[in-house]
């Protein structure tokens, strides 16, 4: 049997004891979370953070999302940002103002550049340039579907400057929201799922920006890990909907003889169970992998292993749903109620990056060691 260490026992004891926390607060929604300091779970010991590793993130993920996924998608933006960046900017103000004010942060998103896109392509997936104008950084353009946007204090982007040499001349800034010349756009958010999400665009209109993260001319290199962050931290969000689905339905057959004696619907259940727990197995695999291997930089079973955990909880949390639908009856159909919501919501787990296409694509080149010569 495996000897658990001593750090590991203290890692499982202090995610243990957010979940109890977490399973204290009667109301859960983004507000209620800061206030609890659920905010800080990823900040340095010192700024009276846990520090937490990207395992112990993506439990305490879904187990916000399985109260709140809003808040959960919201916060999973924040905390992989801090994960996967808290060791460029430890000195910064950046985190202090998380801990000490409540900042939040926002998600960088995929750059979508391929290794052998032309400028235009660049430009055109980035969205947003730079120049250098005595000595300041000066930003234009827009970044699309910021999730969160009006809760956001700081946001990282990825920005590009045709003026230098570099292959892919993509930098990478955080942008005070509170800077002049940033403006939300709230009018383009019409989406039926997610909604409350407040998933806005920025617009940046000469917006000053302070130091540079990572080398000029280099973002996207320096950033690779933050792709596989992001992947753990939204699928966590979505397996916490399926935890929130699946409880309901249980609490909804323990109250109807009908449903409890009904042969169909114990197959029902038994299938949502098994497919939860596929979830769940597949996350904590990949987490566990990603969390070792950012180590050993494997990267191409870190990239595959991320996209199919991606791709297959994607697919299970809408399974999971029309399973449950399929037990509640035609009363899960009426507008509000609460698996017609989470139906809903479900299905923007298809479209974050990458969509099932590209999944399929990226992993297919991975595994034949294919150059993409594609200009996407």
């Amino acid at each position: 049997m495996r000897q658990i260490n001593t750090h590991e026992n203290e890692d499982i004891i202090r995610i243990n004891q957010l979940i109890k926390d977490l399973e204290r607060l009667e109301d859960v929604d983004l507000e209620i979370l800061i206030k609890n300091n659920f905010h800080k779970a990823m900040l340095p010991t010192e700024l009276e953070g846990l520090d937490l590793n990207i395992v112990e993130m993506s439990k305490l993920l879904t187990q916000i999302s399985s109260k709140c996924h809003y808040s959960g998608l919201i916060l999973s933006m924040h905390f992989y940002t801090i994960g996967s960046l808290r060791n460029y900017i430890k000195t910064s103000n950046y985190l202090k103002d998380v801990s000490m004010n409540g900042a939040l942060f926002g998600s960088i998103s995929n750059p979508n550049v391929q290794p052998f896109s032309t400028l235009e392509q660049i430009n055109k997936a980035i969205g947003i340039t730079y120049e250098k104008v005595n000595g300041k950084y000066i930003i234009n353009g827009k970044k699309k579907y910021v999730s969160g946007a009006p809760k956001i204090r700081y946001l990282p982007i990825y920005a590009c400057n045709e003026q230098l040499d570099n292959r892919i001349p993509v930098s990478v800034f955080i942008v005070d929201m509170n800077k002049k010349g940033v403006n939300i756009i709230e009018e383009n958010w019409m989406s039926n799922s997610m909604t409350a999400t407040n998933t806005f665009d920025i617009n940046f209109n000469n917006v000053e920006v302070e130091n540079l993260i990572f080398e000029e001319g280099k973002g996207i290199e320096h950033t690779n890990d933050m792709l596989y962050w992001f992947r753990i931290a939204l699928s966590s969000v979505y397996l916490g909907v399926c935890e929130a689905a699946y409880q309901h339905v249980i609490a909804l057959i323990k109250t109807k003889k009908s449903l409890l004696t009904e042969n169909s619907v114990h197959n029902k259940v038994a299938d949502i169970k098994i497919k939860l727990e596929l979830a769940r197995s597949q996350l904590l695999r990949t987490a566990t992998m990603v969390n070792s291997m950012f180590k050993e930089k494997n990267i191409n079973e870190i990239k595959n292993s991320t996209l199919i955990t991606k791709y297959f909880i994607a697919e299970t949390v809408n399974d999971i749903l029309d399973d449950c639908l399929k037990i509640k009856g035609i009363s899960s159909l009426d507008k509000g109620d609460f698996l017609e919501v989470l139906s809903r919501d479900a299905k923007a787990a298809y479209f974050h990056p990458p969509q099932e296409y590209k999944v399929k694509s990226e992993i297919a080149i991975n595994e034949l060691g294919i150059i993409n010569f594609r200009r996407n």
